[in-house]
């Protein structure tokens, strides 16, 4: 990550001082946005998928469909998606 910050830091100027900090917080965020569309795209075998070589991309398939990962996503879907009956989803009313 340090080192896709400092290629960032290349072709963008701004004061140190005084918006690094905050800088790194946007950029970090639009990053992980980036990199996790990414992810969906090769897994869900849109496009994307020529970027990876196919031993990897083989490798991260096998891993998206162990037991393991698959009962964690299937609760973090429920917690993620838990409707008007979620915890900490409800109004209150004064």
């Amino acid at each position: 990550m340090d080192f896709y910050w400092r290629e960032f830091q290349k072709h963008d100027s701004w004061d140190p001082r005084n918006y690094d900090g905050v800088m790194f917080c946007a950029w970090r965020s639009k990053a992980r946005r980036r990199y996790t569309d990414w992810l969906s795209c090769i897994r869900n075998e849109k496009k994307g998928t020529e970027k990876v070589q196919p031993l990897v991309s083989q490798s991260w398939k096998e891993y998206w469909k162990s037991p393991k990962l698959l009962e964690s996503s299937k609760q973090n879907k429920k917690n993620h998606r838990g409707g008007v009956e979620a915890r900490g989803t409800r109004v209150l009313r004064l």
